[in-house]
Order: C-alpha cells, then structure tokens, then sequence
C-alpha cells in the first residue's frame, strides 16, 4: 500500500476515533465503532493499529508530538531566559487548556502499550526540556525541581480553565507566581 494512502487512512482513523471521544468516551469505544465512524470494517483497522489502546497512544503521541514542536519554535524565538520562560507557560496553558487536549490527557491515564508509553515519556521529557534550559540560565541550583513546580502549575491552571476559569486571569496568576518563584 503506497505511503500516502496508509497515512490518510491512519489520520482518517484517529481522526474518527477522536470524534467519537468527544461524543461518547473512551468507554464506549471499540475497533468496530471506529470502523463505522470513518467507513472502513473491523478488520482494515487492524491493519493500521493493533487495537483500541494503540490508537489511542497514537493519538498521545501526536498531541505531544505537536505541543513539542511548537514550544520549541515559540521558546527559541526568544533571546531572554525569563521571556522563554513566559512562553512556555503561556503556549502550554493554551495547549493544555483546549478541549481537545483535556480528552488526549485523559487517554494517557489509560494502560497504553508499554512501547508507545517510551514515546510518550521522551517526548514529555522534550517538552521539559524547552523549559529546563531557560530556568537553569535563571536559577541553576534549583532547575529540575522549578521546573517540575512550574509545569504543576500550569496543569493546574489548565484544569481550572477546563472547568470554566478565565484563560487570561489563570495565565496572569500562574506567570505572577513563577516569576516571583525564579526571582528568588
């Protein structure tokens, strides 16, 4: 099968899958019902994903995958550290904080293929990596754990925008907190 056609296919895939999260769940959701959602059977699908948690990993994957990207393309438009840092906090609240990411989160709590678990885990380690590099320009001695403060915070901000908090009060609130936090 030419490359192409398996890409659309595997989009087309996610993309179904995707839809029917947001309507239904994850619960709710089989091989089949996938199938019928983008007009392929049961058994095409196994051709492109061994089963349901693998599509789903799929789709951690390339939401990590994006998010990685393009916090790397914002940081490093930056010259300043503390800008780098405002960025990051800003482009991941706003990627943290949208509808579709709140349903990709939820699937990585599920028990995903232990080999796209490792994908996961070095892409989220990519995206701590674009904040490390500015935080330890600013405070070296305390880099790893402020960093990991600072990411705790943003996914809580993001968790209070999911349930109706004001984006731009959330940003304001967690920028004020961790500037005065690496100021110290």
């Amino acid at each position: 099968m030419p490359v192409n056609i398996r890409s659309q296919r595997e989009s087309a895939i996610m993309e179904a899958t995707l839809a029917e999260l947001a309507a239904n769940g994850p619960e709710e959701i089989s091989m089949q019902v996938i199938a019928s959602r983008c007009g392929l059977t049961r058994t095409a699908i196994y051709q492109y994903f061994s089963s349901v948690e693998d599509v789903f990993a799929e789709l951690v994957i390339n939401d990590m995958a994006d998010l990685v990207n393009e916090i790397e393309r914002h940081v490093s438009a930056q010259l300043e550290p503390i800008e780098q840092v405002r960025v990051w906090i800003h482009y991941s609240l706003a990627h943290l904080s949208t509808g579709d990411h709140a349903v990709v989160r939820k699937l990585s709590e599920r028990n995903l293929p232990e080999t796209k678990r490792g994908i996961i885990r070095a892409l989220h380690g990519q995206f701590m990596l674009a904040l490390l590099s500015p935080v330890s320009q600013i405070s070296p001695s305390h880099a790893d754990s402020m960093c990991h403060f600072i990411a705790a915070t943003v996914n809580a901000a993001a968790n209070r925008i999911e349930t109706g908090s004001d984006f731009t009060s959330e940003a304001q609130a967690v920028e004020i907190f961790v500037l005065s936090a690496l100021n110290q």
